[in-house]
């Protein structure tokens, strides 16, 4: 059983050191080792300062700390190939969940971390979504947005996070200090772009979305890329709004004169819930369960100066109703129904990443860094506009991408779990020393296995700051040649 588990670190370790190219300095790529050990045994873990003590081995954690900060700064390494290079790793793992038709899933999905730091770069003010009485109306904090695959088996499938952006107005102006162009570019589509980014190593796949996404310029885009590139296509699987409004196809049979139509008659598609005669009964596995559901499919056209043929399908089920899309209209409604279900594993991702991993609970502030206004009106100057020097904007922009670089070495680490719990499930491994509230499967959660590599990497967890010296009591003090001097430790 042991056996299995040291081959598997031995797997572990080999991903790890497929990095060292990437670095320009030995000891970045140390301090990377270190802090994706820390991230993948840490208990409770708090920030950077949890990295610093576990990783000390017995040294000053406060010089160990300074350097931690540097090297989230550094200039040796880049962010950007670090994710290619994981994203080509995960793309040739045999637990990559593939479709009927042999395509990846990439979900992408926001997600809002509350940052109350006024020298943060990236702070902004968020609107609460939540409907809990208790919690304010706005918040301050960070706006993410996130992109990963799945990754699993027939037991278990889970959200493998592979690159986090923070994205917002004030981003955007220090992100153009590097000669980057964003200002015309909305949140939809940086996000749809990086999920075409991420199918140039995935190949064709398909993007599994909320009903955020559907607008026109995500169909524009993905359009564009299609098109462009017919061997390399990306198919949208997302929700629409009950209230949506699409056309038939046009007849446009008759020789009459003019130009073509465009669209047909319109259609509401939440009264095609009233008729429930041409609807099909099946029984489908969603979320872990067996459910009895009902669905009619229909093509049809829907945006704005668009007309796109779209896929609808129509999802009954406990009298709750949906209205999910897939743009390939080739694509049969009980795989939309059955990929459109594997979306809601970034949510779960979510709550791994930051209750669990620690993936937004970085804390890093510059002093070049203009004071956050907490009651900015829209028409008032922005103070980042009144940063001119090349050496504060660069600071700024470390800062940015500091918190950028902890969230993905947090991701990876969360991906190298949830890699070695595929793999020792495989040899039907599973912790049998811990108590769980859920019932036990042989493929573990991230949570579970953390705590059996506490007892491999125990001497991240116990070691100090300072060695501390032995305890001596008074009477023994009294009773010692020694001189008192020596206790002003």
């Amino acid at each position: 059983m042991f056996d299995a588990f040291y081959s598997s670190l031995n797997i572990i370790e080999k991903i790890l050191l497929s990095f060292k190219p990437y670095f320009s300095r030995e000891a970045a790529f140390l301090n990377f080792q270190r802090c994706i050990l820390s991230l993948m045994s840490l208990d409770n873990y708090s920030g950077i300062t949890d990295i610093a003590r576990a990783s000390s081995f017995g040294t000053d954690a406060n010089r160990n700390y300074e350097n931690i900060c540097k090297f989230y700064r550094a200039d040796s390494y880049t962010l950007k190939e670090l994710e290619e290079h994981w994203a080509s790793l995960v793309k040739d793992s045999e637990y990559l969940v593939l479709s009927s038709d042999n395509k990846p899933y990439i979900i992408v999905d926001g997600h809002n971390d509350i940052k109350s730091g006024k020298r943060m770069p990236g702070v902004k003010k968020i609107v609460q979504s939540s409907e809990t009485p208790t919690k304010p109306k706005h918040t301050f904090g960070h706006m993410w947005a996130s992109l990963g695959i799945l990754l699993g088996n027939e037991e278990r499938v889970a959200y493998t996070p592979i690159a986090n952006q923070i994205q917002c107005n004030e981003e955007k102006t220090i992100r153009e200090w590097d000669g980057e162009e964003l200002s015309t570019l909305t949140h939809i589509s940086r996000m749809i772009m990086g999920a075409i980014h991420a199918s140039s190593f995935l190949g064709s796949s398909y993007l599994l979305a909320d009903r955020y996404f559907m607008s026109v310029k995500s169909l524009s885009l993905l359009n564009g890329h299609n098109s462009k590139n017919p061997n390399n296509t990306i198919t949208l699987i997302t929700k629409a709004k009950k209230n949506i409004v699409a056309y038939e196809k046009p007849d446009n049979s008759s020789s009459l004169l003019g130009r073509p139509k465009k669209k047909g008659k319109k259609v509401y598609l939440r009264e095609l819930f009233n008729d429930k005669s041409d609807f099909i009964d099946t029984t489908l596995t969603l979320y872990g369960e067996k459910k009895n559901i009902s669905y009619k499919e229909r093509i049809l056209l829907w945006g704005p100066k668009l007309y796109m043929p779209i896929k609808f399908v129509l999802v009954d089920y406990n009298g709750n109703s949906s209205i999910l899309l897939s743009t390939d209209t080739s694509n049969s409604a009980l795989d939309i129904i059955t990929s459109y279900s594997l979306r809601w594993k970034i949510e779960q991702g979510f709550k791994t990443q930051s209750q669990y991993i620690g993936a937004f609970n970085s804390h890093f502030w510059s002093k070049k860094m203009p004071l956050l206004d907490r009651y900015k009106k829209k028409d008032d100057i922005d103070n980042l506009s009144l940063v001119s020097d090349d050496n504060d904007r660069k600071c700024i922009l470390k800062t940015l991408e500091a918190y950028e670089r902890h969230s993905f070495f947090a991701s990876l680490a969360q991906g190298l779990l949830q890699l070695l719990s595929l793999m020792l499930a495989k040899h039907n491994y599973f912790p049998i020393f811990y108590w769980l509230r859920t019932r036990r499967t042989i493929t573990c959660t991230e949570h579970t296995l953390r705590n059996e590599l506490k007892s491999f990497f125990s001497c991240f967890h116990h070691s100090s700051a300072k060695p501390k010296p032995p305890l001596i009591k008074k009477d023994s003090l009294i009773n010692s040649s020694q001189p008192t001097d020596c206790l002003a430790f």
